[in-house]
C-alpha cells in the first residue's frame, strides 16, 4: 500500500473513532438518565428493587471520588495529611512532590505522529 493510501485510511480512522466517541457519549447520557429514572421510580415505590425478564433491579447507593479535581488540590491535600503526622511544611510539598513522580514511573521515549491541518 503507497503511503498515501496509509494517509488516508488514518484520515478515515480519525474520523471514524471521534464520530464513534460522540456517539458513546450520547449513549452514556442516555443511559445515566435511564438508570437514575428507573432509581427514582423504585424510591417513590418504597420497593426494595423489581424484577422484569430475569433481570433485577436495585437502587444502591455507592461512593464515588471526583477524577476532575486539580493536582495542586491533590497536592496540598496529601501535604496536609503529612503534616498531620509531624513532616514539616517544606519537606511535606518536597515528599509529595517525590511521591508523585515515583507514581507516575519512569519515562520511557516513543515517536508518535503528529498531524496538522495546512491552510
Amino acid at each position: 500500500m503507497s503511503i498515501t493510501g496509509n494517509i488516508n485510511e488514518l484520515a478515515s480512522l480519525t474520523q471514524e473513532i471521534q464520530r464513534l466517541s460522540r456517539q458513546l457519549k450520547d449513549l452514556r447520557q442516555k443511559k445515566h438518565q435511564l438508570e437514575s429514572s428507573i432509581s427514582k421510580f423504585i424510591e417513590d415505590q418504597k420497593e426494595p428493587g423489581i424484577k422484569y425478564k430475569g433481570n433485577q433491579f436495585v437502587p444502591q447507593t455507592k461512593h464515588k471520588v471526583d477524577r476532575k479535581r486539580s493536582t495542586k488540590i491533590k497536592e496540598s491535600d496529601a501535604s496536609k495529611v503529612l503534616q498531620k503526622y509531624g513532616i514539616s511544611e517544606q519537606n511535606s510539598q518536597t515528599l509529595v512532590k517525590e511521591m508523585v513522580e515515583a507514581m507516575r514511573g519512569p519515562r520511557t521515549e516513543e515517536t508518535s505522529l503528529l498531524i496538522k491541518k495546512v491552510k
